[in-house]
């Protein structure tokens, strides 16, 4: 169908136009037998007025006018153009009898015509793009032969056409309403050579057109404008030609898709949405029922009520937006769409939080956009991040490399530390909506739980961490009177096990040392109870492995910890850390080392009291729902440098 974008790539100016055939300005489908009955009649006494044959078949279904094309099987192809506004007026059509046309492919009677001006039969540009066409009929049409309602075909090619301007491949298809009408697609290259794979567009011509056919075969009605329907009457039909014949050029509708315009306000390039879907375990049925029931929209406001209120559409958009800001969607064969639109990254504003407060971020956005932002915090911090929506139907998330998982925090409020030793401070979010609303909007709110004084000058940032200075409030909790415990820790806490990977592989990162398939497995409890002052590590075969690569030496790692350590939390004076005082302990932390230097493992054991003791450093952060620990070294003992990181636990409260 036509396209009002600002440039049409080669395979789309194959298959620009689709278009009920008209007579005048009255769509002939609106009428019933009769009706076409008599205008077939009325027009060809128009006819035998300057024509020396009459209207020979006057049968409501085809209108094949042969007065100025001679005897069959020449007929005149303007009734396949729009209103002959591209110069084809009564140019007369050819039945294409070389490649063994009519012939049934799929089930279905195919019929290939083709333009008798300018023709030359020997033209070896036009034998090779024929035998694409033919190529393409026979790949698409049987794929589509369970796609509901059956059809004919009637496929029209022309090497040039009069009044036609610019390096052109266009596709049209003619809608026609009766079961028993062939379904008309006129395909025209306008100049050989262009675009540059002509035989890839005219492949995707065929298998976009032929949907379109497939569509009105199966709708109700006749098919709508494109101008509010374009996301799925275009994009459907564009991505099934996408999924038979990939296109990896700049110019790809998929490519082009404009994540800053609303989905239902974009036509072809939505095809990179139902790219996703498919991906995403949408089969064909699904996409076919959705295009083959979508209301006939109006507006963009009726469109995007329509995509609102698909609970499939609301569904699938989040995890589309988060694949496409992660350049993850792939095509049906594998290769990566790499849309040139794409932005996996975005230049962070700075978001200073006061010692011990907070501040709020308001969020708008258009909804079905996936919205980006990053903001940038100072290191040495720990926070609490919390969406509060003001509409419905939306969703955030947040991660701090573009490289790593976006993480949902719609209903869940997210806990995050950034040690002294951090150099990336970004963090990345990304909002979706999918409300019908004309813009969404919410609170992010980020509370800051505990801070450190970080190095400045010539130290370290470890030689600085030797002695943590928290903030003085743990938020939400207060700060407990000197010597009492924090009532926050007072519960049960499970260890969770993706935060915990996830804060493991940060501070192993920052090591400098090349350390990769981190995996935790097990489970932990961290206990303390409503009274009293102590409290218990509990550990059940929670095994720690990974590998880790140093110059040309590789090591395979496995840390086995089970048993337990429990003793007296003694506070810090300021709140937000703690020592075990007193600790016992059963069990043991088992290394298991592998290198590429020996066959023979290396094996090193040591009491849980040892990363557990009153010489460990515990500093936290505590909220209603998530427990961070990360414990370093105190004074320099048994070889191990004061300030060392030591260990990081996450959990949530049982």
């Amino acid at each position: 169908m036509a396209s009002q974008d600002k440039f049409q790539p080669p395979h789309e100016q194959y298959e620009l136009q689709a278009f009920v055939f008209r007579l005048g300005p009255l769509p002939l489908v609106l009428y019933d037998r009769m009706i076409w009955y008599q205008l077939a009649t009325a027009f060809t006494a128009i006819w035998s007025n300057v024509c020396a044959h009459p209207l020979i078949d006057p049968q409501p279904v085809s209108l094949l006018k042969r007065a100025t094309c001679g005897p069959k099987p020449v007929i005149d192809c303007e009734q396949f153009s729009d209103s002959g506004s591209d110069g084809s007026e009564h140019l007369c059509c050819r039945e294409y009898l070389r490649g063994s046309y009519p012939r049934t492919i799929g089930g279905r009677k195919v019929d290939l015509y083709r333009y008798t001006e300018g023709w030359n039969a020997n033209d070896q540009d036009t034998i090779a793009h024929l035998a694409s066409i033919g190529d393409a009929l026979e790949k698409v049409i049987p794929s589509y032969e369970s796609f509901g309602v059956q059809f004919d075909m009637v496929v029209i090619f022309s090497k040039t056409l009069p009044k036609v301007d610019g390096s052109d491949v266009f596709g049209y298809e003619s809608e026609k309403t009766g079961l028993t009408t062939p379904c008309y697609v006129r395909v025209q290259n306008a100049v050989p050579g262009s675009p540059s794979d002509v035989g890839l567009s005219l492949e995707q011509t065929i298998a976009h057109e032929t949907y379109h056919c497939v569509e009105d075969a199966n709708r109700k009605a006749d098919l709508p404008s494109a101008d509010h329907n374009g996301w799925w009457l275009e994009g459907a039909a564009e991505f099934y030609a996408m999924d038979f014949f990939p296109d990896h050029t700049d110019e790809a509708w998929p490519r082009n898709y404009d994540p800053s315009i609303p989905l239902y306000k974009q036509s072809y390039a939505v095809s990179l949405f139902w790219v996703f879907v498919h991906g995403f375990g949408w089969d064909y049925d699904k996409i076919n029922n959705l295009v083959f029931n979508e209301p006939d929209s109006k507006t963009f406001m009726d469109a995007r009520k329509s995509m609102a209120a698909n609970d499939d559409v609301v569904k699938a958009f989040p995890e589309f937006a988060k694949s496409f800001t992660s350049n993850l969607i792939t095509y049906s064969d594998g290769s990566l769409v790499d849309p040139v639109t794409v932005l996996t990254t975005v230049e962070p504003e700075p978001f200073p939080l006061p010692e011990g407060g907070s501040n709020n971020k308001v969020v708008k956005s258009a909804p079905f956009v996936p919205y980006r932002f990053a903001l940038a915090l100072d290191s040495g911090q720990s926070f609490e991040i919390t969406w509060k929506p003001t509409d419905k139907q939306t969703s955030m998330f947040y991660r701090q490399r573009p490289d790593s998982d976006w993480i949902d925090i719609t209903t869940d409020s997210a806990s995050i530390v950034l040690t002294c030793d951090d150099d990336t401070t970004d963090y990345h979010f990304l909002f979706t909506c999918t409300a019908d609303v004309a813009e969404a909007a919410g609170i992010l709110s980020i509370v800051q739980t505990n801070k450190r004084d970080c190095c400045t000058g010539t130290a370290t940032a470890s030689s600085c961490q030797t002695t943590p200075t928290p903030a003085p409030t743990p938020v939400p909790s207060p700060s407990p009177a000197a010597g009492d415990i924090d009532a926050c820790l007072r519960a049960t806490w499970n260890v969770d096990i993706p935060t915990l990977q996830k804060a493991m592989q940060k501070a192993l990162d920052a090591s400098g040392d090349t350390i990769s398939n981190l995996k935790v497995t097990g489970t932990s409890t961290f206990a303390v109870p409503s009274t009293g002052s102590t409290g218990k590590f509990t550990f059940d075969n929670l095994d720690i492995q990974y590998d880790l690569a140093v110059d040309s030496l590789t090591a395979h790692s496995i840390i086995d910890i089970d048993g337990t350590t429990s003793g007296t939390i003694v506070m810090g004076s300021n709140g937000g850390n703690f020592v075990l005082k007193d600790p016992k302990s059963s069990g043991q932390v088992k290394t298991t080392t592998t290198t590429s230097l020996t066959t023979d493992p290396i094996e090193l054991d040591f009491d849980l009291s040892d990363e557990y003791g009153p010489n460990v450093a515990v500093s936290y952060t505590c909220s209603s729902s998530a427990l961070t620990m990360t414990g370093t070294q105190g004074t320099a003992a048994n070889g191990v440098a004061a300030g060392t990181w030591l260990w990081i636990w996450s959990f949530t409260k049982a």
